[in-house]
């Protein structure tokens, strides 16, 4: 239990300092592997959007836009819809970076519920691809035999099989530019 609270504090500490995300994760599945990594990822990313969210909710929307630039207007029209779906879209597209689009939420007064759901929906497809990619090196760089070569490179296919086909389904929703 304390493992998990250690990272679940370490993501959400990287999280105030704008580190990037896909790196502690994927950091996060070479260290505990594809079955830890991705539990202890999807709380470490959980437990950061729980307090983005709330630091949003805490400076407000007129203090983000103030500070935030063209790309939070941007994100602003899209906020306005609040609800599961949005934040699932949000999260499964590289619209804006992950801190700014969970304290624009916050900002945005979107019902905490519908927030979660929906980022935990957009975030789960991106976390699994990424921790596959991450344990999965780290098992090509440890394997001792030929089988564990093969199932390492399996596992990385698969992990850039499904990073490709999340950019693909993102870019047809984002349609033309």
């Amino acid at each position: 239990m304390s493992r998990s609270l250690a990272v679940m504090a370490l993501y959400a500490g990287a999280l105030l300092v704008m580190f990037p995300l896909s790196i502690l994760v994927a950091l996060t599945g070479l260290v505990f592997g594809p079955t830890w990594g991705f539990v202890y990822a999807t709380l470490g990313t959980l437990t950061s959007s729980v307090v983005s969210y709330w630091v949003g909710r805490r400076l407000g929307r007129k203090t983000l836009m103030t500070y935030g630039g063209r790309h939070l207007k941007g994100m602003s029209r899209y906020l306005a819809h609040r609800g599961i779906r949005t934040m699932t879209v949000i999260n499964l597209l590289p619209l804006a970076p992950f801190t700014l689009t969970n304290m624009m939420a916050g900002a945005f007064h979107l019902r905490f519920r519908d927030y979660m759901i929906g980022s935990t929906l957009g975030i789960v497809p991106g976390l699994a691809a990424v921790i596959l990619l991450g344990s999965q090196l780290g098992a090509l760089v440890t394997a001792t035999d030929r089988g564990e070569l093969l199932w390492s490179l399996a596992g990385l296919a698969a992990g850039v099989a499904l990073l490709a086909g999340l950019k693909r389904w993102s870019d047809r929703r984002r349609g033309p530019h």
